[in-house]
């Protein structure tokens, strides 16, 4: 077992796959040829990487585990990933037929391109609810565009090459995420509604962000200059869990991975979630699961 899972940056891909991108835009966007299943190997240890990633499956079969939830990709997946989540591939899975193309964009690519990047992070943190969804034959097919319109790009002589792919990109982000609100949107868009979602998604954009520091309800409030009591029926209404639940779903979280993926004891870990004593977290961690920490490692 690692001692904790593994941060990986961006550049560190280039180790791993060939890069079509190369030169100063090689730090931020990440583009690999067609790769066989034996690449993803990267994937067999519990991982965060510290970019969006966009993975599509062109041929084969497997699980993937992300913030502890199994999903499948098969041909025609396309899998989306958040900056922070944690994902590894299940185990025991054969990867000798799989065909995958990756691509990889910084968060700092993003904020410098065309794109509304406060929304896409809300969005993206919906979409991590199903983070992978199967494009049709058109949509491969425009996918496919985008893919050999870069390849044509990489190899021009012309200026403002890294402009012209930093905006292609921007267009990209607009198109996948259009993908994906099409398929999750199939709920009421009533502007009572479009604004609770709205505040839910800063909620667990702040969540995200501070959950191993603040736990109360009431700093979240006044984050989004709300009453405690206001959000707590605002986050119930849309999501149907409390907002104390939310925070807490978070916290364990974390500790399950550190539990599942590492072998810090649980001093050590009650001491990074910021538990005031180790008998809290014990006590907080079997509350919420109805096992301790110990038992659930062993579990």
């Amino acid at each position: 077992m690692n001692n904790e899972y593994r941060e990986i940056r961006l550049a560190e891909l280039n180790k791993h796959y060939p890069n079509l991108i190369y030169g100063d835009l090689a730090r931020d966007l990440y583009i690999s040829d067609k790769c066989q299943g034996g690449n993803l190997n990267l994937l067999k240890y519990p991982s965060k990487f510290d970019c969006y990633i966009a993975f599509y499956c062109v041929k084969g079969h497997f699980r993937v585990n992300i913030n502890l939830k199994e999903f499948d990709v098969n041909d025609g997946t396309l899998l989306f990933y958040v900056p922070g989540c944690i994902i590894c591939l299940d185990k025991g899975v054969d990867l000798s037929n799989c065909e995958f193309v990756l691509i990889a964009i910084s968060r700092g690519i993003l904020q410098n391109a065309k794109v509304n990047f406060s929304r896409l992070y809300e969005e993206a943190m919906r979409v991590m609810a199903k983070p992978c969804i199967s494009l049709n034959k058109e949509q491969q097919c425009i996918c496919g565009h985008y893919y050999h319109l870069t390849e044509a790009l990489i190899h021009t002589k012309s200026q403002n090459i890294k402009e012209a792919i930093i905006d292609l990109y921007s267009s990209l982000s607009h198109y996948l995420g259009a993908l994906w609100i099409d398929t999750l949107h199939s709920m009421n868009d009533s502007a009572d509604s479009m604004r609770n979602k709205s505040c839910f998604e800063k909620f667990m954009k702040l969540l995200a962000e501070y959950h191993n520091d603040e736990r109360e309800v009431s700093f979240y409030a006044g984050k989004l200059n709300l009453t405690p009591k206001y959000l707590s029926q605002l986050i119930k209404k849309t999501s149907g869990k409390s907002a104390p639940e939310w925070i807490s779903s978070f916290v364990i979280l974390e500790a399950k991975n550190y539990l599942k993926y590492s072998d810090l004891d649980v001093k050590e870990i009650s001491y990074r979630l910021k538990f005031s004593s180790t008998p809290v977290f014990f006590r907080y961690f079997k509350s919420h699961t109805g096992m301790t920490p110990l038992e659930y490692r062993k579990s």
